[in-house]
């Protein structure tokens, strides 16, 4: 008797769940069976189905059409079917570039399962969140980010955010004052398949170049910068700034008359919209004139900077440097303290902050 009601219970269940099956797949329910991860494109649809692997140019997409691969400069963002709670808030905080907020969600999640595509990039946003964090004045220190962003790149060699992920190293790098170990990462761009990380490489070479003070081979990059054939925005945005500051380069070697005379011709003639731009003008106009002995010149210069284009937070710190530097020879004691003071307080992990105290 009780072998035959299971029986029938059993039957009952199979028919309800077969049922159920068949509404799902007739239309029935707006939501799939399984969740699935998708890849969404700068342009077209999304790509589907399970995120298995990935190479340094591609995202590896086993789609229900068979395996998919995925050019990483195609790519605009990815989302997991089994996203763990937490994943997506520290993705948006990111995004609002409150990289310590995010951190903070990050420790949150677990990382029982640690096999998955989506633990991996888990660990990405570890090392990445750490690194800007530590780039942008937050909670991590430079070296700490640097251990973080160099072990992701050990671990997962093969990764799609390897040339993301290695400019990151060097400008942590560089933030410890190692430009010179920053420079075998940039090589690593600059040798690239891909034509924009190419450009970036080069890019951030040659100022890594100037900052070691090699003003003849940063010269050469920021001339591979320009020479590049790449046209889009960010590319043109890229080589007007690698046309300036390829006059810092020109200082470096003597030439200190050229170089002003370019600066000078970029802030005549280009808008002063361009803040990045103008920010580096006037930090490289202010450098000649400090070269000239024109101590006075240089610090209104500078001042462009400091007062103008502060929301340029690189260009910021360099001029709050020399500014410490120049306001003593002017009998401001007081000026420079504040100088130094805002320079700590804002910038500390930066190259400039650690020349303080260099």
């Amino acid at each position: 008797m009780n072998k035959q009601l299971n029986m029938n219970w059993n039957g009952m269940l199979r028919q309800q769940v077969f049922g159920l099956l068949a509404c799902a797949v007739l239309g029935g329910w707006a939501m799939p069976l399984l969740a699935q991860d998708s890849v969404f494109l700068f342009s077209g649809s999304p790509v589907r189905g399970v995120i298995s692997d990935s190479t340094k140019t591609s995202l590896i997409v086993e789609t229900k059409d068979g395996r998919s691969e995925v050019p990483i400069q195609s790519i605009r963002s990815i989302s997991f079917g089994d996203e763990p709670p937490g994943y997506e808030k520290a993705q948006r905080a990111f995004d609002r570039q409150k990289y310590d907020e995010g951190l903070a969600e990050l420790v949150k999640v677990e990382e029982g399962k640690n096999d998955g595509m989506v633990y991996r990039e888990i660990e990405y946003l570890k090392a990445l969140g750490s690194a800007r964090s530590a780039l942008t004045g937050g909670s991590v220190d430079a070296k700490t980010a640097g251990s973080l962003v160099g072990g992701f790149l050990k671990k997962y060699p093969e990764t799609w955010h390897f040339f993301e992920m290695t400019e990151l190293l060097g400008e942590l790098l560089v933030a410890i004052g190692r430009s010179d170990l920053a420079d075998a990462e940039y090589a690593k761009l600059a040798e690239s398949p891909l034509p924009n990380f190419q450009l970036r490489g080069n890019f951030q070479r040659a100022q890594a170049q100037l900052l070691a003070g090699d003003g003849n081979a940063a010269e050469k990059s920021f001339d591979a910068v320009i020479a590049s054939g790449l046209n889009d925005e960010a590319a043109a945005k890229t080589k007007a700034l690698a046309s300036c500051l390829r006059a810092k380069a020109l200082l470096l070697q003597g030439k200190r008359e050229d170089a002003q005379v370019l600066v000078m011709k970029l802030i005549k003639n280009e808008d002063p919209k361009q803040t990045e731009l103008f920010a580096n003008a006037y930090n490289i106009l202010g450098l000649c004139h400090q070269q000239a002995g024109e101590d006075l010149q240089a610090v209104l210069a500078f001042l462009h900077t400091d007062l103008l284009f502060s929301n340029q937070a690189a260009a910021h710190a360099e001029a709050l440097y020399y500014l410490s530097q120049l306001w003593p020879k002017l009998d401001k004691n007081d000026r420079a303290l504040e100088a130094r003071t805002t320079l700590k307080s804002l910038y500390r992990n930066s190259v400039w902050a650690g020349k303080l105290d260099r």
